[in-house]
């Protein structure tokens, strides 16, 4: 009998691991008490520069330059970071969470936000996002954890909007819990049309995202439409998927385009992977690793982002699908159509290669 329910237990991880390590994760980050008033944290100046995580593509505090060649952007971006804080302490990050702080400089800004430091001044602000329990929380505590989270994005785009845009073209990008925020803000923004008419594009990345979800907005049909959004979901071919609806976009980042054509990995201008979430160089760097070109090919599938077995051992962070690497794995391609959206979106006829 013993026997019969190890193997019962054997089987039931064999098919469903990947499950049962997303349902351990979420449940050490489950808050130990509901959602309270007297619990939210104390919210962001904005007008502080140390409420942004970068002005300019700069650290506020050390001015640190972090991509040479900064001056004279035409473009901003308005990047809206993915859920980093995994504590138990409370519903919302505090202000100072040092652990979602160091993932932030160590991850996020090197492998999603920096591919916008060629052609734009980024501007990313922090705010007192959802602990990561709250997508899989009862509906009452996480309303009001993630509406928080997005009266902090409404406030800080709002400072973005009068004090630092200064009447630039703009972009907004997101990814995961970012995306959540960005397509509501989006969708707020939609009705302005003195803000929409300088919206070049929303790479809104890693989330839930339909036809219905973005209305009034559109999806973008190829590399050099503005006023779109475009999005993915990357998973393993027939592996695992975090977001399985058929109705989600899926825009390619090969092709830029909604099909569920293959791109084979020719096409892939260069991927960027990281070992693990927290791991540094002896002298305390982000431990990046190098651009990898031609790695891996992808079509989307029922509203996933399908990608070929990848031949590296640069993209370890498998809790979440290819989640983490939603960004990493298409840099290159990223980086390139951002120049060639922002030309169109000025109407220069400029030949990419």
């Amino acid at each position: 009998m013993i026997y019969f329910f190890v193997m019962i237990i054997g089987i039931t991880l064999f098919f469903f691991f990947n499950q049962f390590t997303l349902l351990l994760f979420f449940l050490f980050a489950m808050p130990l008490n509901n959602f309270s008033i007297d619990d939210i944290p104390d919210p962001y100046n904005y007008s502080d520069n140390e409420s942004w995580s970068l002005v300019e593509s700069k650290y506020p505090r050390k001015n640190g330059v972090l991509y040479e060649n900064l001056k004279g952007k035409s473009t901003a971006v308005f990047f809206i970071h993915p859920t980093t804080y995994f504590s138990r302490g409370n519903w919302n990050q505090p202000k100072e969470n040092e652990r979602s702080i160091k993932l932030i400089r160590e991850r996020i800004i090197p492998n999603q936000a920096s591919v916008f430091f060629p052609c734009c001044d980024v501007y990313f602000p922090k705010y007192r996002q959802a602990n990561i329990y709250s997508f899989i929380a009862s509906k009452k505590n996480s309303k009001r954890a993630f509406q928080i989270a997005y009266d902090d994005i409404r406030n800080a785009f709002a400072h973005f909007d009068k004090h630092y845009r200064k009447g630039r073209p703009f972009i907004i990008a997101s990814h995961s819990q970012g995306t959540m925020h960005a397509n509501k803000l989006l969708k707020e923004l939609s009705g302005n049309q003195a803000i929409m008419s300088d919206f070049i594009i929303g790479y809104l990345v890693g989330y839930k995202i339909t036809r219905k979800s973005v209305y009034p907005l559109t999806i973008c049909q190829d590399n050099t439409e503005v006023g779109c959004i475009v999005g993915w979901n990357t998973v393993v071919q027939s592996g695992f998927k975090i977001f399985d609806d058929e109705d989600l976009i899926c825009i390619n980042p090969l092709s830029w385009k909604e099909d569920e054509t293959f791109i084979s990995k020719q096409y892939n201008l260069g991927s960027m992977g990281f070992s693990g979430w927290f791991g540094q160089t002896a002298l305390g760097e982000p431990s990046l690793f190098p651009i990898e070109e031609n790695l891996v090919g992808a079509r989307c599938n029922g509203g996933s982002l399908e990608v070929e077995t990848i031949d590296s051992n640069n993209y370890p962070v498998r809790l979440f699908a290819l989640h983490a690497y939603d960004y990493g794995l298409f840099f290159k391609n990223i980086e390139k159509n951002v120049d060639v959206r922002i030309d169109h979106f000025f109407g220069r006829s400029i030949e990419h290669n």
